[in-house]
């Protein structure tokens, strides 16, 4: 919600998913838990949809149906991987980031997210883990010179567009 309008989908450039993975306990001067304040990784590409300079990024936690303004506190787009921080009174527990090396080929994974936009909150798809360590080449500053090689997970978890920034769970 901003100035008590809620952002609606024709308003958004872009929709993504995220994974809080760091929670603050904000506390009065009687140590009473007040507010939140989390950290979520997602996509670079999800929140510098805008090409304008001015970024407004929303965390949208939708067992509440709530939209809060969101600030980028990092990014790389050569490794798509973006940072933002929100404030919440809602309480949400975050994931525990696990160890990729020890991630298996074959193993089963899902991937949570918002395909389409809030109309499909939390979906989540079923799948395995095909092969480690898979490299795709990218020309980052269209000169038609790879500046960069990405090391990837490849599973046949489906991953639609607005699933990017979610989380690959074992």
């Amino acid at each position: 919600v901003v100035n008590n309008t809620k952002v609606t989908f024709e308003d958004i450039e872009s929709v993504g998913s995220g994974v809080i993975y760091k929670r603050i306990d904000n506390k009065d001067q009687s140590g009473k838990i007040i507010s939140y304040t989390y950290y979520c990784y997602t996509n670079a590409h999800v929140v510098l949809s805008d090409n304008s300079g001015n970024h407004k990024v929303y965390a949208f936690l939708g067992n509440h149906d709530v939209e809060i303004e969101a600030k980028i506190l990092g990014y790389d787009k050569s490794i798509d991987l973006a940072c933002i921080t929100f404030d919440s009174y809602y309480l949400i527990n975050p994931v525990e980031l696990a160890d990729c090396e020890k991630l298996e080929k074959g193993a089963f994974v899902i991937a949570i997210g918002n395909p389409d936009g809030y109309d499909y909150y939390g979906s989540v798809t079923f799948g395995v883990i095909s092969n480690l360590g898979r490299y795709i080449s990218f020309d980052t500053d269209g000169d038609n010179t790879v500046d960069y090689v990405g090391e990837y997970i490849q599973t046949d978890a489906a991953i639609n567009p607005g699933n990017s920034g979610g989380g690959l769970f074992t």
